[in-house]
């Protein structure tokens, strides 16, 4: 089967007679696929679900995936013998099928601004079930085997998504999931994993009546923004606020800053600037996180840390590349200055967050190289710039 060619524009089917034709010729042509390759693809397929620990890992990847389409809301419904997940993110179009249906083929590689990397994100569903159908104005399909069918309406309550919507629908065996595991699996996950996303605000599960059944939120302030140099360069940082329901509280300071020069993405395009972002904590949550987009690794310091970092092929750690490690020396020059602006605002937080020697950890992974350098900011950098006003 031929790839489709980079900057290419496929034509839209119209209506629904012409959508389901396409998804059948789709299937049509990877039925006639050589044997071995349909092997090798079910194979990298089936075995996609053992990528991560968390066997519900599939979750995180529809919220970034919404995130990347620009949605504001994410709705889950655990029922009977399906999980559905909804957003109201940007449509389905006709790559999007293909890229569904072949692991390591990605929709978004040449978009440098989305997470996307590796095309195998969804497929971490195959833990729950060998197929995952999607549903999205006149696109009907389902994807497992075979490998792209025409897949059969299921009703759906109105309270659960619009007619603009895109709902994913996961079938599953009796026992395999249960509503109180996603409940608990997303209180582990914790409001604070919304911290940097940009346009989805809320993730919100749901009974078979519509009644709330656990909530993940943030309400956020604009703050006082400030200038600073991020690679050697003059920055605007935006500043927030950012509370969560349990009391924890974040200052976040973002900004947008030219790309590490002659540097490459792996799987990746990379656009000429890149967004960089930390949050501080102001409340008792302290737990570190390092996130592309969603947390991908934990750190030992109480802070977080936004960037577009590449992350193994899993999503549970960072990979050790050359543009990550650029950008942690962007990010390091960013948490210096905002340490600095916290330590003028608020000192008593602000000491929260600054690492210590026992802090670090015996390691030599990405994360452990970052916090390395995060403390060598805070002793030759926010020691050297901090001036704290006294009475008198």
């Amino acid at each position: 089967m031929e790839g489709i060619p980079e900057g290419a524009v496929v034509p839209e089917p119209e209506g629904e007679a012409a959508t389901e034709a396409a998804v059948e010729r789709l299937g049509s042509r990877f039925a006639r696929l050589d044997g071995q390759v349909r092997h090798a693809l079910r194979r990298t397929r089936d075995h996609a679900g053992n990528l991560s620990s968390d066997r519900l890992q599939g979750l995180s990847e529809i919220v970034q995936n919404a995130e990347d389409l620009g949605a504001t809301d994410v709705r889950i419904l655990t029922r009977g013998q399906e999980l559905l997940v909804a957003h109201n993110g940007s449509p389905v179009r006709l790559p999007d099928v293909l890229a569904l249906a072949m692991p390591w083929l990605t929709s978004k590689a040449e978009q440098a601004e989305s997470t996307g990397r590796f095309g195998i994100g969804l497929m971490t569903l195959q833990s729950l079930s060998p197929h995952l159908e999607v549903h999205c104005g006149h696109y009907r399909f389902r994807v497992g085997d075979p490998d792209i069918a025409v897949a059969r309406p299921f009703p759906l309550p109105d309270w659960f998504a619009g007619d603009a919507w895109t709902v994913l629908r996961v079938p599953l065996e009796p026992g395999v999931l249960g509503a109180d595991e996603v409940d608990a699996w997303l209180a582990e996950w914790g409001d604070s994993e919304l911290l940097f996303l940009g346009s989805v605000g809320s993730v919100t599960h749901l009974d078979e009546q519509g009644r709330l059944r656990h909530r993940l939120a943030l309400d956020r302030e604009t703050g006082e923004p400030f200038k600073t140099v991020v690679g050697g360069q003059s920055a605007d940082v935006e500043t927030g606020e950012a509370r969560a329901g349990d009391g924890s509280r974040w200052l976040i300071c973002r900004t947008t800053v030219p790309s590490p020069s002659g540097i490459t993405r792996s799987h990746k395009a990379v656009g000429a600037i890149t967004e960089i972002a930390v949050a501080l904590p102001l409340g008792p949550d302290d737990a570190g996180r390092i996130y592309a987009g969603l947390p991908v690794a934990d750190t030992a310091l109480s802070l977080c840390i936004s960037a577009q970092f590449d992350p193994i092929a899993s999503r549970q750690a960072l990979d050790d590349t050359p543009w990550n490690r650029a950008l942690n020396e962007l990010v390091g020059d960013l948490w210096t200055a905002a340490a600095l602006w916290q330590f003028r605002r608020d000192p008593a937080r602000a000491w929260r967050a600054v690492p210590l020697p026992g802090d670090m950890r015996d390691s030599r992974d990405p994360v452990a190289a970052l916090e390395r350098l995060l403390l060598d900011r805070a002793r030759a950098g926010v020691s050297h710039g901090l001036v704290l006003d006294v009475p008198g």
